[in-house]
């Protein structure tokens, strides 16, 4: 996660021992933005800054437990229960636009910032933005013996819920089905193969880009809302695409089977 800010902010978070602007204050959380939307947010408030500064936020250093809640712009913010329940930080992280606003009084300590890095004002009215932005965090390998499910948006987020939990929980043996043909309006029956057992996996990591982020998410927070297993890492990033040379936004949450 990213913070843009210039140096007298920055000085004050030092002080403060937080990062925490004036907008953040007066607004009850604090701005940041996932690794695709630092040039707009730029363009929109920092339109002359030329002394623009990027902070990288590193989400696993916050205090935990961290609460991931997905939504859109214009949603509604998580309702104060669920901020107050949380003893650590809730994250409302609005998609596709890439705003990500951390709610709770623990906030985003100084400590959880990776690395710092100027963002100059070019000539042309544009912001320079390092290149480790553009080629986006490193993610951390999953853990071993973990299994992949990679999301798309050909399915709805349930059908990704209910194969994350087949995963996590494990599939029953099944006996082959003959075909059975319609009688007396009845609906017929149709051929199926055995199916053999599979047992669980212990770990699951669930990933998406571009537009299935909200599906992964969707579909992480609907297994973890089952009480099988627990998220313990989401990662994002934004790797170029291969063609086209683009970014995209990528997620990349972990599962643990209790």
């Amino acid at each position: 996660m990213f913070k843009l800010a210039v140096p007298s902010e920055i000085a004050s978070f030092e002080k403060l021992g937080r990062v925490q602007s004036g907008l953040d204050t007066a607004d009850g959380y604090i701005h940041l933005s996932d690794p695709s939307s630092p040039p707009t947010v730029a363009k929109l408030f920092f339109t002359t800054a030329a002394d623009l500064q990027i902070l990288e936020i590193d989400e696993s250093k916050l205090s935990g437990p961290v609460t991931w809640v997905e939504g859109k712009m214009g949603d509604a913010p998580p309702d104060e229960a669920t901020i107050k329940a949380n003893g650590g930080v809730t994250i409302h992280y609005l998609l596709p636009e890439g705003c990500v606003h951390v709610y709770g009084e623990q906030g985003v300590p100084t400590e959880a910032v990776l690395r710092q890095a100027a963002c100059p004002l070019g000539e042309d009215g544009v912001h320079k933005f390092p290149e480790w932005l553009a080629s986006g965090p490193k993610l951390d390998p999953a853990p071993d013996g973990s299994v992949e499910m990679k999301v798309s948006t050909k399915k709805p987020a349930g059908a990704y819920a209910r194969g994350a939990l087949s995963f996590l929980k494990g599939v029953d043996a099944k006996p082959a089905l003959e075909a059975v043909e319609a009688k007396d309006g009845q609906r017929a029956l149709a051929a199926k193969e055995a199916q053999e057992a599979k047992p669980p996996v212990d770990h699951l990591r669930v990933s998406g880009l571009g537009e299935a982020v909200h599906v992964a998410v969707l579909a992480a927070t609907g297994a973890e809302a089952d009480g099988c297993c627990t998220i313990t890492r989401i990662q994002t990033a934004y790797p170029s695409m291969e063609g086209s040379g683009r970014g995209c936004a990528q997620i990349v949450i972990d599962l643990k089977r209790k």
